[in-house]
């Protein structure tokens, strides 16, 4: 008499073979892998407000009335403020001004 099969070996049995066609690899249909253009444009929709987000931030920081500058911005007016006050400094060691005074 035949041993009986186990469960294992019953729901193997029910599973057809499998065959050597099926192992290779289907046919991939084009853009397989890439990244679905709607993601890229949420992505992208989202990058956009975080630095939006970023901005509102950074003007919340400064004072009312001031704004913030790029460092090449900022270091053109330190130039030219420190030549305008060159030449008012200059302007003023013109004036005919007397350290002498009555009292001495």
């Amino acid at each position: 008499m035949p041993k009986p099969l186990s469960r294992r070996e019953t729901s193997n049995a029910r599973k057809p073979p499998v065959s050597g066609a099926s192992k290779e690899a289907p046919e991939q249909r084009k853009g397989f892998g890439k990244v679905p253009k709607y993601l890229e444009k949420f992505k992208e929709q989202k990058h956009e407000l975080e630095l939006k987000k970023a901005r509102e931030q950074e003007m919340k920081s400064c004072p009312p009335g001031t704004r913030r500058m790029d460092d090449d911005e900022r270091m053109k007016i330190l130039t030219e403020l420190k030549q305008t006050k060159k030449d008012l400094e200059m302007e003023i060691m013109k004036f005919p001004i007397s350290m002498k005074t009555i009292a001495i």
